[in-house]
């Protein structure tokens, strides 16, 4: 710490105006780049430095520089009271006025554009700088709190978003939309919403799949195109390949769930939960009528409604039966 800075305290003055930006407040971003210097006491303080918490970058760097070009001044401020900056003793009682612009405000529109932008500039940065191999940082949008580690890969127009983690090795394939999920070692997600889910190693999220709050999927897993979970545990190497609702579900390891298959857990009042067991198969076009448990190693032949409990290695098939009439088409058809 030189010593200008052991000798700077600093006030973050409050307003009617608190904005958010990529997940933290004004204030709370100010109060994250002036820590050191907020509580001290002003006895011993040479320099008091007042910034608006609607002025959210203003940094350390352009501080220590005003207060080094201060020379004889007693005090520098902008002209509306952006920020200014008094020293205890000055041999010239004397203020310097600065350009309102210097320092941007998040009341005016305009400006909030350009903090927003600089804001989300400089997370990327930072995360370049770290090692994330970020494909287009124009498009990529992150929040202050998201972690991502060394060796992720961020094709454009993501946004992560909340206290998101990813984990090296994942793969965000253009067009995802994450908030405050969880991705561990080697997840690949392709143009997917995910909501306060958790995915485990290894596994492949979409093209448009939506994982909603406490989706949480095992390793190796496939979630795939249009599949949505929502409140439910899916078992290690499961596959959820495409078209299917997963909801109030635990679904055990090694096991398919078919095209269009339905979870269904809300009869109009209440919501219910199924249980399925590990290397079962669900066919095609099934519904799970909740609360139902499937035992290990069931298979349900496609076209199936479930509403009764399943024994362990069960077959179970419930189609209306097939009938066929010739020549009755036409009746149909004209």
């Amino acid at each position: 710490m030189s010593d200008i800075e052991s000798k700077i305290k600093v006030t973050i003055t409050p307003s009617d105006y608190d904005y958010e930006f990529w997940g933290k407040k004004s204030s709370d971003i100010l109060a994250m780049e002036f820590g050191q210097f907020l509580g001290r006491s002003a006895e011993e303080s040479e320099f008091f430095v007042f910034i608006s918490q609607e002025c959210p970058l203003v940094d350390r760097a352009f501080v220590l520089e005003l207060i080094s070009q201060m020379g004889d001044y007693s005090s520098i401020r902008t002209s509306d009271g952006r920020l200014m900056i008094t020293r205890r003793a000055s041999t010239r009682q004397h203020e310097k006025i600065l350009n309102s612009n210097v320092v941007l405000k998040a009341t005016v529109n305009r400006e909030r554009v350009e903090i927003s932008e600089k804001l989300r500039s400089m997370i990327v940065n930072r995360h370049i700088e770290a090692g994330v191999f970020i494909l287009d940082p124009k498009s990529a949008y992150i929040d202050f709190d998201a972690e991502i580690e060394s060796g992720v890969t961020i094709y454009p127009n993501n946004t992560i978003r909340g206290k998101s983690v990813i984990k090296s090795g994942c793969v965000l394939m253009p067009n995802n939309n994450i908030t405050s999920s969880s991705l561990d070692e080697n997840v690949t997600v392709a143009a997917s919403t995910l909501n306060g889910a958790s995915v485990g190693k290894n596994c492949t999220i979409g093209p448009n799949a939506y994982l909603r709050p406490n989706a949480r999927i095992g390793e190796d897993c496939r979630i795939g195109d249009f599949v949505e979970i929502k409140n439910s545990t899916i078992g290690n190497n499961t596959k959820v390949s495409h078209l299917a609702y997963v909801g109030d579900a635990i679904v055990g390891e090694n096991c398919n769930i078919g095209c269009g298959a339905i979870f269904v857990n809300y009869n109009g009042k209440t919501k219910s939960t199924s249980v399925v067991g590990n290397n079962c198969f669900i066919g095609s076009n099934c519904n799970i009528i909740a609360p139902v448990t499937i035992g290990d190693s069931a298979y349900i032949a496609a076209g199936t409604t479930v509403t009764k409990d399943l024994p362990e290695d069960a077959f179970c098939i419930g189609r209306v039966r097939q009938e066929i009439k010739e020549n009755l088409a036409s009746k149909y058809l004209k």
